[in-house]
């Protein structure tokens, strides 16, 4: 459902049936600063992740229901969040085609840490204002006149632009009545704001929604997506979002594994029915499909690298399951390589590579087992005096990778996300130079 395209002039609203080629020089300069590829429906972003069906129904009928205002209707903004890999941005997707179906969609920014348009804030509002225009054809002309009054706009601190091109426009359209003519309020979805390299400017970002929260009716809600990394928290956490804001983490409630079998389960199916060799009904085993459920820890990254690379036309698909597996090895393809590189980012990202690869090694090999998490106690007194660390500084290294790894205080334990990244770490072909040698470890913890 769209607006009509209207113009508040002293109370009054003014039909305007004016095309975007007969605007003034307030839309030109709005549309040079939109990055288009942060769009959920950019061509650029063509056949982006989405939730495999049958999936992930749990939390998005969590998150549609917030929208809908039928749970926690007195929040602006749901944070879901969970570790990297375990897909959030399909989820993100899939909520934006279901609100743009439903007219409850107002704007969203894709970011990509890959993407030198998207992995930082510049754009950011000025995407939004943008693509707002259109979901809500009434709030241009004051959006227009905004940029045509201020054309360096883009340039104020990001608190200026939220308000003057989105908060203010749409607070003033909603004293007209003019919202009442759809039931809920439209979403701003922003996915992967972990992926903004800029950490003050993710801070900025969200103090600047927090502003949105001293609104008496604020005609919009925000769907923020990340990773659980620490500046982000932080900021959930201060007064002014705090009160705002429903955490939704995504974790083993919403039973991830089940959804990974089911991926795994119809894309054996379908590789079965199009490979041009003959593969059997039987295959694979269920044992086989139990280990890749294991391995994949709940996160959709590992089943859907697996299976692209067993899918390859050019190979046996037994054969590409056993290199998954670790049944043989690989002859030239590595099967992981993308998982390879995600971990690597992360790690590389702690401010002490070194000594974090230390707490690790002690957490992997105390357990006994790659692929587990740590069980049995570990104080992190001891994990302090073994490693002549400050008080409570491996908590702090830790918190560099929180999407990877979490300390859980309540049973001195590290625990893994992902039970691939042992895996990885262990494998010097993969991890080279953040290698794990387990005999070192054991030695100084002799």
């Amino acid at each position: 459902m769209k607006f009509h395209d209207v113009v508040i002039s002293g109370g009054t609203i003014i039909q305007n049936n004016l095309s975007p080629e007969h605007r003034g020089k307030g839309f030109k300069t709005l549309k040079e600063a939109v990055v288009s590829s942060a769009f959920h429906d950019s061509g650029e972003r063509f056949d982006p992740p989405k939730c495999h069906p049958k999936t992930r129904v749990a939390v998005i009928e969590r998150i549609m229901d917030w929208i809908n205002g039928e749970i926690d209707t007195e929040t602006l903004v749901l944070w879901l969040y969970g570790p990297a890999g375990a897909g959030k941005s399909a989820i993100a997707q899939t909520i934006a085609e279901l609100c743009h179906e439903a007219g409850l969609l107002l704007a969203t920014f894709f970011f990509s840490s890959t993407d030198p348009s998207r992995n930082n804030i510049k754009s950011l509002f000025a995407t939004l204002a943008y693509k707002a225009m259109f979901y809500v054809p009434a709030a241009r002309r004051i959006i227009e006149q905004v940029v045509d009054l201020d054309p360096l706009i883009f340039e104020c601190s990001l608190e200026a632009q939220f308000t003057r091109l989105i908060l203010e426009p749409f607070a003033r359209l909603f004293e007209t009545g003019i919202f009442n003519q759809i039931p809920f309020p439209p979403v701003i979805i922003i996915d992967g704001l972990d992926e903004c390299l800029d950490h003050a400017a993710q801070r900025a970002t969200l103090a600047a929604f927090s502003k949105a929260g001293k609104q008496r009716r604020v005609p919009f809600k925000l769907l923020i997506i990340s990773r659980p990394e620490q500046t982000i928290i932080s900021s959930f956490k201060a007064t002014p979002l705090k009160p705002l804001t429903h955490p939704l983490q995504l974790n083993d409630d919403y039973k991830p594994d089940k959804d990974v079998r089911t991926f795994l389960i119809d894309k054996f199916n379908e590789l079965r029915s199009t490979h041009p060799l003959v593969i059997p009904p039987s295959w694979p085993s269920k044992a086989d499909i139990d280990q890749l459920v294991a391995k994949s820890s709940g996160q959709f990254i590992y089943a859907s690298i697996a299976i692209r690379f067993i899918s390859s036309l050019r190979h046996h698909p037994r054969d590409r399951l056993n290199i998954v597996l670790g049944l043989c090895p690989p002859r030239r393809d590595l099967p992981f390589v993308e998982l390879d590189a995600l971990y690597t980012q992360i790690v590389s990202s702690s401010s002490d590579v070194g000594t974090l690869l230390d707490i690790l090694g002690i957490a992997i090999v105390l357990a006994g087992m790659p692929g587990t998490e740590y069980m049995a106690p570990l104080p992190a007194g001891i994990i302090d005096g073994i490693l002549d660390l400050e008080e409570g500084a491996f908590q702090l290294l830790l918190a560099d990778i929180n999407s990877l790894v979490e300390w859980d205080g309540k049973w001195d334990r590290i625990k893994f996300h992902h039970a691939s990244c042992p895996d990885f770490l262990l494998d010097a072909q993969r991890s080279r130079d953040l290698h794990i040698e387990p005999s070192l470890i054991y030695t100084r913890l002799v």
